[in-house]
């Protein structure tokens, strides 16, 4: 059974222990004369070493394409010796450092490397293009349109010059998407996956007959039963709901299969009213359905053409 995590930082501490204990041991070495590692046991040590270090958090910056930017902020227990006040001790201090580290995520970490480390500082944190430990994007309200927008830029830029319903299939066939309807639970309109799985799925919506079958990651699972939001919701507003999350959440998902390789998939269930949730994880799932549900009905009506549309069948009218 393969190990799993608790975060992203436990794993980097666990399987990475070596690539950095070696690189802060030369850091350490190389700028310990002006580091100010004097401490009131030893006030000038004349050496230094690194003894053990421990990860307290990892900060992420937004990519478009598997690979990731991460800074590590460690704290590293440094062992001193030198003359003291009486003769020769030896004692131990503690510093902090950011470590700038990039790598592939895709089905596991590829290409990982440490490209510099520097004294820790928390004015270097960029926020403007940052993500969430969980690597989930940050998305205000503000920004819909906008999110929207660079969806379709990606997948559909015509829908941005002219008002038109949105070809789904051929926009599920450019993500590299697979889609089937399913008998999911009460409650559950659509299930992405991002783990290889053996599921149970309809031959055809209509006749229901129902098949196991082994899917691949990026199959959406869509229940008939249940439209998105019951009131306002739609096939297509499902299938385009689950497509975000893939766009937007897939290094959420590639996270997941990391730390827990037992998870297979992300569940959109019904729900109408987000509340913040005391378990960060489940706060993050909370948020990133929100994120979900407000941009897929901006992206089956953009602003421009909508409005466009809009004006069009208000003039009909009259």
């Amino acid at each position: 059974m393969s190990k799993s995590y608790r975060s992203f930082a436990a794993y980097i501490e666990d399987v990475y222990y070596d690539n950095f204990h070696g690189k802060l041991k030369n850091y350490i070495y190389q700028n310990k004369d002006r580091m100010n590692l004097s401490s009131f046991s030893v006030s000038d040590p004349s050496y230094a070493g690194l003894d053990d270090f421990h990860v307290m958090g990892v900060s992420f910056h937004e990519s478009d394409n598997d690979h990731i930017d991460f800074q590590v902020t460690v704290q590293a227990d440094i062992e001193i010796s030198g003359k003291s006040r009486r003769d020769y001790d030896s004692d131990m201090v503690d510093r902090w450092f950011s470590v700038s580290c990039s790598a592939i995520l895709r089905d596991g970490i590829r290409n990982f490397s440490i490209r510099d480390i520097s004294e820790y500082s928390s004015e270097r944190f960029k926020a403007e293009d940052a993500l969430t430990k969980y690597l989930v994007p940050y998305v205000y309200a503000k920004d819909l349109d906008k999110h929207a927008e660079k969806f379709l830029q990606k997948y559909c830029p015509q829908a941005l010059e002219t008002p038109m319903p949105l070809p789904i299939m051929e926009i599920i066939d450019k993500m590299g998407l697979t889609v089937f309807y399913a008998p999911l639970s009460d409650g559950i309109f659509g299930q992405t996956y991002f783990n290889t799985a053996t599921v149970e799925i309809y031959t055809s919506a209509d006749q229901r007959e129902v098949i196991s079958t082994e899917i691949q990651p990026g199959t959406i699972l869509v229940n008939p039963d249940v439209f998105f939001m019951r009131n306002i919701g739609s096939r297509n507003n499902t299938i385009i709901h689950e497509c975000v999350h893939w766009d937007k959440h897939y290094k959420f998902f590639e996270l997941q299969k990391l730390l827990n390789p037992e998870h297979q998939a992300l569940s959109c269930a019904v729900v109408e009213d987000y509340r913040k949730n005391p378990n960060q994880l489940e706060d993050e799932l909370s948020w990133m359905e929100w994120q979900a549900n407000s941009i897929a009905p901006k992206i089956l009506i953009p602003e421009k053409t909508g409005r466009s549309k809009l004006t069009e069948i208000l003039q009909r009218l009259r």
